[in-house]
């Protein structure tokens, strides 16, 4: 809650005397110098001011008041937090705590049902009785965490004071789930016998009265979060999509838990009630023979391998009719009320997780193809702008491939909305990181502070070109600076003559830092990616960090260096446009469509593309049902063959399919990487590629 590098504005900074650091997650307003200088020319009194504190006039004063005030207001919030003890809710023993948290509240949601249901006849063993109570001793602490010292924001202030805990945790949903699911609820089965508890004994007799950790499952939702937020911080990628279908199936797999071990107790109970007459024992485990004939409370514990078996069978059951799959093989007995009651209500539930399945599976395919979406609607308008307008073919072609080009290279996002995206300090490094080789070498930029550098890299703008698109023009006004950070670029004289090709370098520095019209043209061989510098954006940037003066005097010492730059392209296109070379080239850089070539996107094309795909869809159908149904009655008479006006058919469309090799290699131009290929001998090339 504070304000720094106020120097930055009110002293003219050319470089920061101290790193600025984020100590946590933080939100920060921004006020650049620029458009500080722009609001004080409205303001005579502010720039008065201003011009006081250039000189000297209460300017340390002030700074020392303020910072003597921040000092003991700093202090008394550090001794008030030194004495009080909490816990910050986003340090990394919190984080560690959520996660025990989770695993004693997964522990109780498997455990307790399932002992319920299948260790009949079990005794509590000490194993057992440890790890029960440790996980209580776990509820209690983050209860009594919770209510007395963890700390909480409110409108992005820390609060620590404990009865303002307390009141946040009083007032919160979770207290009532926490305080019922702490409950010892177990000493009621040291006071019911546990003989009239029959077919429950000891161990789940106690274990049904723990029943009440369940509660804890309200929270689990919360605790997965706070799982992975800590994860995330730790540095570790975890995949959104992933990470919702693997909840999703969490969420299945412990309803079918809590639904098999239910279903299999009241099975047991029924086989228990009938005490031994087969007539009675109207229940699916019976008919599974899953239980004893004959079966006693107390008697001797159920061994391991029939709790598996048991278990797993009625797993099986749960995960069909939870995910509504329903084989059949194991169902409700048809003469218990009770299991058929149960069996529908779980469908019932089984239908509302598949719904979720399905929302679920929904959103994530169409967050997954939502940018395609977005690319399509806005290429559909640009097609439908065409046709109204009704532009040439060949510029058709040429838009066409840009918005593909921008598709393949950008996801169909302009580049300078995709650095927008970028925190400033983000920014000016993946620029920095990117264009180093580029500034090294830059006219005065390389002998700039870093600082100054970053505010020019903010500046940028990405454009993407293609094939033959014109940078700039001989002649044109100077007035930006090219980065070709990846493709390439011809260089071409007046008279259209490329006399150089160019890859990874600068384009119109001499032009630029010359203030001096462009001395060649710049046209894009290749898919080219430039990032370019405006003339007007780097002239406020000089001023508003008071270098006019030391960019004059660096023009006037590095003179030279600009100078013999541009003269060397400059002699070089002196020598091309003096031989007689430069008609020969010329002639060689005149690109015409040759008679014949038809282009993508001609009606031509079109038609014949439909006709081929018709064909294909014919043979797609034709050839399998002819295979797998031979028939007498075609035509052919007794030996099966094929009839007259198939095999008419039949060579129609061989002879389309090698009309259609014939025109890929000797009529069709071909499209690739945004650009076009007219010549035969070209597409001719890529088409055996």
């Amino acid at each position: 809650d504070d304000s720094f590098a106020e120097g930055c504005l009110l002293l003219h900074w050319e470089s920061n005397p101290f790193m600025a650091r984020a100590a946590d997650d933080c939100e920060l307003w921004f006020l650049s110098r620029s458009t500080f200088n722009r609001i004080v020319i409205d303001f005579p009194l502010v720039r008065k001011l201003l011009r006081e504190r250039e000189a000297g006039l209460n300017l340390v004063t002030s700074n020392e008041r303020r910072a003597s005030a921040n000092a003991i207001l700093k202090a008394a919030e550090k001794a008030r937090r030194k004495r009080a003890f909490f816990i910050h809710p986003d340090k990394h023993f919190f984080q560690a705590w959520a996660f025990l948290v989770l695993l004693v509240t997964l522990y109780n949601t498997l455990v307790l049902p399932l002992r319920v249901a299948f260790f009949e006849n079990h005794v509590m063993s000490s194993t057992w009785v440890a790890l029960d109570y440790l996980g209580d001793i776990c509820l209690l602490a983050d209860v009594v965490m919770r209510g007395a010292f963890l700390a909480f924001y409110d409108d992005n202030h820390l609060v620590i004071d404990r009865s303002k805990i307390f009141s946040h945790y009083r007032k919160s949903k979770l207290m009532k789930w926490h305080v019922l699911a702490f409950l010892p609820l177990e000493i009621i089965a040291v006071i019911v016998p546990t003989t009239s508890m029959c077919p429950l004994w000891t161990m789940q007799v106690v274990s049904l009265f723990r029943q009440n950790k369940l509660f804890r499952l309200s929270e689990i939702g919360t605790l997965l979060s706070q799982v992975e937020t800590s994860v995330s911080k730790a540095g570790m990628k975890l995949p959104r999509n992933q990470l919702r279908v693997s909840k999703l199936i969490m969420v299945i797999l412990i309803s079918a838990h809590l639904v098999g071990c239910l279903f299999f107790m009241i099975a047991n109970f029924n086989q228990h009630a009938s005490g031994g007459d087969e007539s009675a024992q109207n229940n699916w485990a019976n008919t599974e023979g899953l239980l004893d004939a004959v079966p006693t409370c107390p008697g001797e514990a159920v061994d391991a391998n029939t709790i598996w078996q048991r278990y797993i069978t009625a797993m099986y059951w749960a995960m069909a009719t939870v995910t509504t799959v329903g084989y059949g093989d194991v169902t409700a007995n048809e003469n218990s009320t009770a299991e058929i009651i149960f069996s529908t209500f779980v469908l019932v539930i089984g239908t509302a997780i598949y719904t979720l399945v399905i929302a679920l599976l929904e959103d994530i395919v169409a967050q997954l193809d939502v940018t395609s979406t977005l690319y399509e609607t806005k290429l559909n308008a640009v097609e439908l702008y065409m046709g109204m307008q009704g532009l040439p073919e060949d510029i058709k072609l040429k838009i066409t491939a840009y918005y593909e080009n921008l598709w393949r290279h950008q996801l169909g996002i302009k580049g300078g909305k995709i650095l927008k995206y970028l925190p400033r300090s983000l920014r000016s490094d993946l620029l920095f990181e990117t264009l180093s080789p580029l500034l090294q070498q830059t006219f005065f930029l390389k002998d700039c502070s870093a600082d100054f550098v970053a505010s020019i890299l903010r500046t940028l703008s990405l454009e993407l070109y293609l094939a033959d698109d014109v940078i700039f023009q001989e002649g044109e006004r100077g007035d930006k600076l090219s980065f070709l950070f990846r493709g390439e670029v011809d260089l071409l004289t007046s008279s259209n003559v490329k006399f150089k090709t160019v890859a990874d370098c600068l384009l119109g520095e001499s032009s630029f830092f010359g203030f001096e019209p462009y001395i060649c043209t710049a046209k894009a061989a290749t898919v080219c990616e430039l990032f370019h510098l405006d003339m007007k954006k780097f002239l406020d940037n000089i001023r508003d960090n008071h270098l006019l003066e030391r960019f004059a005097s660096y023009l006037e010492c590095n003179e030279k260096s600009l100078a013999k730059s541009k003269g060397d392209i400059v002699k070089m296109i002196k020598n091309l446009n003096s031989s007689k070379m430069a008609k020969m080239l010329n002639m060689a850089e005149i690109r015409t469509t040759p008679n014949g070539v038809i282009l993508p996107n001609s009606a031509i094309r079109q038609a014949w593309d439909t006709a081929a795909l018709f064909f294909l869809m014919v043979l797609v159908f034709k050839i399998p049902y002819q295979i797998s149904f031979p028939s007498s009655d075609n035509g052919g008479g007794d030996g099966g063959g094929i009839g007259l006006g198939q095999f008419i058919v039949d060579c129609i469309i061989d002879l389309f399919f090698v009309a259609d090799i014939y025109a890929k290699v000797a009529l069709f131009a071909k499209m690739k990487d945004g650009v076009l290929f007219a010549t035969p001998k070209i597409f001719r090339k890529l088409y055996f590629q």
